[in-house]
């Protein structure tokens, strides 16, 4: 795959068999699209809360930091700075779906909205903190 990424979709772990699903690439490949949207592959999936197993480098945990900060930023101009926090984390969640043909006939209609709506606890740990830190008068109103 042209983004260096392999994934396994069907991995049991555990007595269990619980399925998960993981990706393994190379650490300069996961650094350039999330510090340059090369592919925006990787770097569109860690705009969600992700599961960790080993803690990133500080240089890796700066891109990532730097990913989520662009994703911000990049809602904040499509949308403006008034609208509900469900509103800002399904605009961030959307952009790794943008040009994504399978959004249009193969993928649930609420898909987005049916990733932000359980994690949204975690999408406030996220970015909460990145949104304070612009300054900006923005105005977050409650509802959906």
């Amino acid at each position: 795959m042209g983004s260096g990424v392999y994934f396994n979709p069907y991995c049991k772990v555990g007595d269990l068999g619980v399925k998960v699903k993981y990706g393994v690439i190379s650490t300069s490949a996961l650094e350039e699209d999330l510090r340059a949207w090369k592919h925006l592959y990787v770097a569109g999936r860690l705009h969600k809360p992700v599961l960790s197993l080993k803690r990133p480098s500080l240089a890796l945990e700066d891109a990532i930091r730097k990913n989520h900060q662009t994703a911000l930023r990049a809602v904040l101009l499509q949308e403006g700075i008034q609208m509900t926090k469900t509103k800002l984390y399904e605009g961030i969640c959307e952009l790794s779906y943008l040009g994504d043909t399978r959004m249009l006939f193969a993928e649930h209609p609420r898909k987005i909205a049916n990733i932000v709506a359980p994690l949204i606890n975690e999408f406030d740990k996220i970015y909460l903190p990145l949104l304070n830190a612009t300054g900006l008068p923005i105005l977050l109103r409650k509802g959906w």
